[in-house]
């Protein structure tokens, strides 16, 4: 039990190592790392109204994750409501579930933006998403709900969507069969 228990600290530690400076300096200032890296988005070609997601991201940086998180969540249904790809939001809003201590909400930030990568044909934000709500569900005890997500990470590892550095990450991470 406890092998298993550190396997998700260190899971979610090395997760929580590639982000970005600004997502490290709101952790210094709660305590936690993030899961997300909000600065990633820019990469995946989704924008939002700048003023309102810096207004998250201040909150986030200031520690006021209580605040972000009801601006994530404003962002996310404008986004839903336009049918556009809420992906700087979404992650974002695990990050501040995450800071709040609150894993559940956060397996279920990275399970809503895991749904929205898969939806807006995003592979590498839905493996990433899935892998991070995996290593939650375990810590949670949601055993089901962990080997359903492992399932579809293994089968997405062999999507040639997949880059190269993320197969190697995930697929050295998850458990053999």
């Amino acid at each position: 039990m406890a092998t298993s228990r550190q396997f998700l600290v260190g899971a979610v530690v090395a997760a929580a190592a590639i982000l970005a400076a600004p997502a490290a300096q709101a952790s210094a200032q709660s305590g936690r790392r993030m899961l997300a890296d909000p600065a990633a988005s820019a990469a995946s070609g989704a924008t939002l109204n700048p003023v309102v997601i810096e207004d998250a991201q201040r909150f986030m940086t200031d520690g006021r994750f209580k605040d972000a998180r009801r601006v994530y969540r404003t962002i996310i249904a404008e986004k839903r409501a336009a049918g556009e790809y809420a992906v700087d939001a979404l992650r974002g809003l695990a990050n501040a579930e995450f800071a709040l201590n609150d894993n559940r909400a956060t397996a279920a930030a990275l399970d809503e933006l895991a749904d929205a990568a898969g939806q807006f044909g995003d592979p590498e934000t839905r493996i990433r998403s899935l892998f991070d709500a995996s290593l939650l569900c375990q810590g949670l005890k949601y055993n089901e709900r962990a080997a359903s997500h492992l399932a579809e990470i293994r089968t997405l590892l062999k999507s040639p969507a997949i880059t190269e550095a993320t197969r190697a990450d995930i697929a050295d991470r998850i458990p053999r069969r």
